[in-house]
């Protein structure tokens, strides 16, 4: 690559200020050129990031057959594994859509039963509680709650970010019929993408190394392959970590004979999917079902509940990703309220891969530095 002059640099200078004053002056019509680029190739995008998380279940696949000895295996191993990473995520998507939705579905129609019954039991104890405050007693006797109203504000909370998403989406495809098609064209496509994959990568590495240095290709290099490992561990660390969790909760308390056991354990697998926060969430849910069957029930739960986390974080967890995230623990958690702020749960589930690679890569440039000034001492 030629060095850039002097008298271009200036140039690039000049020009980059004078598109950025335009972009500040016609601000509104920049974002309604970006929505416009985001409509015309979301399809793409979306396609893309299908089959890199196809990709995910395809290079573990891929692996396997490595072992294999020179043959039909070796020869088709890009089609066989391709062929297998549909089967086990359309297998995956059936038991998602035929076992753990079902269970969730049932579990918020508990919840939605017990509530006004475990209010009206409370409500008595503080009665019996204030048995000598008739003021109060009064006071509780006559309040009333509309639990229509309560669980309609609720669900409408709950609903907002994913009902934005949809919104989106919908807008964006013009109705349920075209979604379906444009989803069957985002998959038909992430697989030509996958089968193609080893030409994209070539031609990417082409354009990296025909317009920058051989250093800022080795960089970049690396940059790519630090996000790429954190990301897929992540991703396939949280699922393997949700069903083992929830198959656990469920299989425990099945055995100890405590009550909607099932429905327990896939809520807390399926909820323990939202970092840090998720097994609190699921695991709060949980006790407060069992609560109202039995309050010695529900105790007992938490403490298993507990104690299952406890081995799943230092023992299970650390075997499926090991180190992948690299991330301490405030940092993780900072990043699950700051990235949840701005993306609700789907920004928590980024958030944390990414600032897990930001820092990786800023320890190892610390550490080169500070490799580097002891050189020179």
């Amino acid at each position: 690559m030629r060095p850039i002059s002097k008298f271009q640099q200036n140039w690039l200078y000049i020009i980059g200020i004078a598109v950025l004053s335009l972009l500040v002056i016609n601000f509104s019509s920049f974002i309604k050129i970006l929505l416009w680029i985001w409509k015309s190739f979301s399809s793409v995008i979306y396609s893309f990031v299908v089959a890199y998380l196809l990709n995910i279940v395809m290079m573990r696949i891929e692996r396997v057959f490595e072992h294999f000895p020179n043959g039909f295996f070796q020869k088709n191993r890009k089609t066989i594994s391709l062929i297998g990473t549909l089967i086990v995520v359309t297998a995956f998507g059936y038991l998602l859509i035929a076992l753990v939705v079902p269970q969730i579905y049932s579990a918020i129609q508990v919840i939605i039963q017990e509530i006004p019954r475990a209010y009206n039991l409370f409500v008595r104890y503080l009665i019996q509680l204030f048995d000598k405050n008739p003021q109060f007693q009064e006071l509780l006797v006559n309040m009333e709650v509309d639990w229509s109203e309560v669980f309609r504000t609720i669900g409408g909370v709950l609903t907002i970010g994913i009902g934005s998403v949809l919104d989106v989406t919908f807008n964006i495809v013009g109705g349920a019929f075209t979604f379906i098609m444009n989803g069957i064209v985002i998959l038909i496509l992430s697989i030509y993408i996958l089968i193609d994959k080893e030409r994209f990568f070539r031609f990417f590495g082409r354009v990296c190394s025909l317009y920058m240095d051989k250093k800022t290709v080795n960089r970049l290099d690396h940059v790519v392959d630090v996000v790429n490992n954190t990301f897929s561990n992540f991703v396939v660390g949280k699922v393997i970590e949700a069903v083992i969790l929830g198959g656990m909760i469920a299989l425990g308390m099945y055995l100890m004979k405590l009550p909607y056991a099932v429905m327990v354990g896939t809520l807390v697998g399926a909820i323990n999917i939202i970092p840090m926060i998720g097994a609190f969430i699921g695991g709060g849910i949980g006790a407060f079902m069992v609560f109202t069957v039995s309050p010695l029930q529900a105790l007992i739960f938490l403490v298993y509940l507990c104690i299952v986390q406890q081995i799943e974080a230092n023992l299970i967890y650390p075997k499926i990703a090991g180190d992948s995230l690299g991330l301490p623990g405030v940092g993780v958690l900072m990043s699950v309220i700051v990235c949840g702020s701005l993306g609700g749960i789907v920004g928590m589930l980024l958030g944390i891969p990414v600032v897990a690679s930001v820092y990786k890569l800023l320890c190892e440039r610390i550490e080169e530095k500070e490799k580097a000034e002891d050189l020179q001492v």
